[in-house]
């Protein structure tokens, strides 16, 4: 059994780097760049001094920040200043709400995401096999989806996050909130695109994990709830010992005097500056031993 413990949004902000940093000295196993973040570039650096070994992926965003593309190429996708402005949900609709729109969208979400990928390449050594996850699991919407299998003849594209995940229950008056709010209904949407995204992928031939733990518990990922969901996933009947089990964190919290980068961006700031961003740090760091989660 190969456990990914991986965190997301490295190079987003210098704290944030440096609090996924911290973790990589650890069992952390990869992290996700975003190609835009106003830190790539010193983030791209970090990396490169780490030991061999650990996975750097690209963390594609149409979320927040200065995009990678010219802007006169993809309208739809920013606002009158200039930033990426979209969410899962405002791509979804645009999309499948205004079939007039459809390649339009379509043809400048594919610009961007093409610029994204393109700026992170360069910068990985020569031959490097490529992966891929997303911002808020965007690239999950079935046209973004399609588009990435067919940029696989374009780029090196190995592997892309499936984030299917088994349901479990853990009731407590910490946990509760999970079940009862915006991640169940996350949960639910993403195993439902998820199984339509799986023959899609495997028909390409790029990898994906066989299980993934992360969604139902964002901002909650304490040891304790990790064993749960694994224990989940070995009481499964197809379950064996030549699969992968990628377990999402986001250990990267921001400091309070970079709040200024989300000024437009009033729930990512709440977000990165949760103190749940630190709950996911200490989870990572008390996990001395992959092996003992399994």
């Amino acid at each position: 059994m190969k456990i990914l413990l991986h965190a997301d949004d490295y190079g987003n902000s210098r704290s944030i780097t440096n609090n996924i940093l911290d973790c990589m000295n650890g069992t952390l196993t990869g992290t996700s760049i975003i190609p835009n973040g106003s830190a790539f570039d010193y983030g791209i650096e970090k990396f490169m001094e780490l030991p061999r070994g650990k996975t750097l992926r690209v963390h594609l965003n149409l979320i927040e920040g200065v995009p990678c593309s010219n802007k006169d190429d993809i309208p739809f996708l920013i606002n009158s200043e200039g930033y990426l402005k979209n969410s899962f949900m405002s791509v979804f609709f645009s999309y499948y709400l205004k079939p007039y729109k459809r390649r339009d969208i379509a043809r400048q979400v594919e610009v961007e995401l093409s610029a994204q990928i393109g700026k992170v390449i360069k910068h990985l050594p020569e031959g490097t096999a490529l992966q891929l996850d997303s911002h808020q699991h965007l690239h999950m919407i079935p046209f973004i989806f399609k588009i990435l299998i067919n940029l696989k003849n374009r780029f090196p594209i190995t592997y892309i996050r499936i984030p299917k995940e088994k349901f479990f229950l853990l009731i407590s008056k910490d946990t509760i909130g999970n079940y009862l709010g915006a991640n169940l209904v996350k949960h639910i949407l993403l195993n439902k695109l998820s199984n339509r995204a799986i023959p899609l992928i495997k028909d390409s031939g790029v990898k994906y994990p066989d299980y993934f733990v992360g969604v139902l518990f964002t901002g909650r990922m304490t040891h304790q709830n990790i064993e749960a969901a694994i224990k989940k996933i070995k009481r499964n009947k197809n379950f064996n010992d030549n699969q992968t089990i990628e377990i999402l964190l986001h250990p990267g919290g921001a400091s309070n005097d970079e709040e200024n980068i989300w000024k437009d961006y009033t729930g990512l700031k709440k977000f990165y500056l949760s103190t749940y961003r630190h709950l996911d740090k200490e989870s990572i760091l008390q996990i001395t031993d992959l092996n003992k989660l399994i």
